[in-house]
């Protein structure tokens, strides 16, 4: 039987529709996805989480999420080979599973997880969180390459979610997509309820602590955080540099003995990866996030927001869809140190009044903009406009 007609005569047999949610690596999902499964699985639908197996996949597991290792999935490069065998894998993935609307998040899954859609004709809402790696820099072949593949994977997709406006001019401008096929969600949404500060301690009165949290990469700015805590910590003696984050594997990795060295010195206080990240803010001051990195919506940025923190982050792509300079936090240039370090010392010199008026500011933005309840409605909205596109599928396929 063709798949598209099974799929229907499932619906006629009143059968969840299940809804595939495609990362690059369950840590995404963990981190970045749950409250979207949720919602999709309080809409009456059965959401199927899909990504490489981590550490991260086994939580989800414990907490009664159906979870589908994809074994040909990797983060990063071009290999023919690997993506033709996760093309494959991800079609037989989608029947086995009878996917009947599929959400796509990171460069892999963008790709391969919607041209795999495409192919057994499932719509697919496909989300642009970011244009770093191929798209930045000096990597004319790669973009011009990522160019072609996104053009023909968003091709037929149902909507191209964006996270903000620069993006989604880019893709314009590239023709990678239409206008028409665009939506804009910003960011990935915060429970507002759970990130609330009024829940939490508050941080220490003896000392200033400022905290980045992020993966360990380069992109992330954590270099500049580190040359920001040196000019800091050698004028000052009250303050505290912490530093939180997974490990990552791309090219612009940190070494562990990077960080180790850092935390060994005294410049910094790194505290291993947190899964209740809300402790982490509300035990500092201000969040400092220098990435330059080409964002979607940074959550770091909108839970922090959220937790009524100051923000200090670049002027980036992304990172000042949260900040406002001067309102909620600073923004200062990419790849600046020294410019870091001296919003660092303008926080330090400001009053208890106007600092309290920042972190004020950040949590009415969060709820204004970034409330979860309001992002997770715009992506069941596009879920529900996907089923009649089901009932009316051409079965020729």
């Amino acid at each position: 039987m063709p798949y598209a007609k099974a799929l229907i005569l499932n619906c006629k047999m009143k059968k969840k529709l299940q809804i595939a949610i495609v990362t690059n690596i369950a840590w995404n999902i963990y981190n970045f996805r749950r409250g979207l499964a949720a919602a999709i699985r309080n809409e009456g639908y059965e959401p199927v989480l899909m990504a490489a197996y981590d550490e991260y996949a086994e939580k989800l597991e414990e907490e009664g999420w159906k979870f589908v290792a994809v074994e040909s999935m990797e983060r990063t490069g071009i290999n023919p080979l690997r993506d033709v065998a996760l093309l494959k894998e991800l079609i037989n993935l989608y029947k086995t599973h009878e996917i009947g609307v599929a959400l796509h998040y990171n460069a892999k899954p963008l790709v391969y997880a919607s041209l795999a859609a495409t192919y057994l004709n499932i719509p697919s809402i496909p989300s642009i969180t970011g244009l770093a790696g191929p798209f930045s820099g000096n990597r004319l072949l790669i973009s011009k390459i990522v160019t072609f593949l996104y053009t023909l994977a968003l091709k037929k997709s149902h909507k191209v979610v964006f996270q903000n406006t620069e993006d989604r001019e880019f893709f314009l401008d590239k023709k990678i997509t239409q206008r028409e096929k665009t939506v804009m969600i910003e960011g990935s949404g915060v429970n507002m309820k759970l990130f609330n500060s009024d829940l939490f301690g508050t941080p220490p009165v003896d000392k200033t602590v400022f905290l980045m949290f992020s993966r360990l990469s380069k992109a992330k700015g954590v270099e500049y955080y580190i040359e920001a805590a040196r000019e800091i910590k050698a004028k000052y003696k009250n303050v505290e540099f912490k530093l939180a984050g997974p490990f990552d594997s791309d090219k612009l990795a940190l070494s562990k003995e990077d960080v180790d060295a850092w935390h060994k010195e005294g410049i910094i206080t790194y505290l291993g990866v947190s899964d209740f990240i809300q402790k982490e803010i509300s035990e500092s001051h201000i969040i400092v996030y220098p990435s330059y990195y080409r964002e979607g919506v940074p959550k770091s940025l909108i839970e922090s927001a959220a937790m009524s923190r100051p923000i200090i982050t670049t002027d980036n792509v992304g990172c000042r869809e949260v900040v406002q300079d001067g309102v909620n936090g600073f923004l200062v240039p990419i790849k600046d140190g020294k410019a870091l370090a001296e919003a660092c010392e303008k926080f330090m010199l400001m009053n208890e009044r106007e600092k309290a008026a920042l972190g004020k500011a950040s949590r009415q933005i969060a709820i204004d903009r970034f409330d979860e309840e309001k992002v997770l409605k715009k992506y069941i909205e596009l879920i529900n406009e996907c089923s009649p596109v089901l009932k009316n599928v051409n079965v020729a396929v």
